[in-house]
């Protein structure tokens, strides 16, 4: 037999076996096909919408003069979308006054150590779709001091970008941020 002919026997014998392995034999005279399950893909193309979302503090707990917490973010309705960055951060008094506090970005301004490890990375996508929620921790002085001292938030709003519309945080219980010193630490969204 020539090297032509072998090789066309070979040839055939794999394009027979290949045929044989993706096919099942049922009974006598038939052929049962099987195939993959498809797989389906979400996209994540568009930037969250404040009225899906619903805030609430989640709360936290405090240590060496530092009071560290976190804020939940949840996908209540439309289309999947993400988060990117730093939630932009209001706090009031009960008068609805904007206070005057400095908001740093953790790990942009500084290191931090909240307690969950992804609110020490720098910003990620967080892709969000009905019922998954997002956090933001947050960290301030409890401490009040000579020079500055203490104010009582009542109301607290989040924006997911300058110049979107706000998102009220739900509190455990009115009056409990009391940041000293003028300045509160936010982590990106995780």
């Amino acid at each position: 037999m020539s090297r032509g002919l072998k090789s066309l026997a070979i040839f055939f014998a794999v394009v027979v076996i290949f045929s044989l392995s993706h096919h099942t034999l049922g009974p006598i005279g038939t052929t049962t096909t099987t195939s993959l399950p498809e797989t389906t893909t979400t996209t994540y193309t568009s930037t969250c919408v404040p009225g899906d979302l619903t805030a609430v503090d989640m709360g936290g707990q405090g240590a060496a003069g530092t009071v560290y917490g976190q804020i939940g973010i949840t996908k209540n309705s439309g289309a999947s979308c993400v988060l990117y960055g730093y939630a932009l951060v209001t706090y009031q008094d009960g008068y609805g006054t904007v206070l005057p506090i400095h908001i740093s970005h953790s790990p942009v301004d500084h290191l931090a150590f909240f307690a969950d490890p992804s609110a020490n990375k720098l910003p990620t996508m967080v892709r969000m779709s009905i019922g998954s929620v997002a956090k933001i921790d947050y960290s301030y002085s409890d401490v009040s001091t000579s020079s500055s001292g203490c104010v009582t938030v009542t109301q607290v709003s989040l924006q997911l970008r300058m110049g979107a519309t706000t998102i009220p945080v739900k509190l455990r219980t009115t009056g409990t941020f009391a940041p000293c010193g003028g300045k509160t630490l936010i982590s990106p969204y995780f």
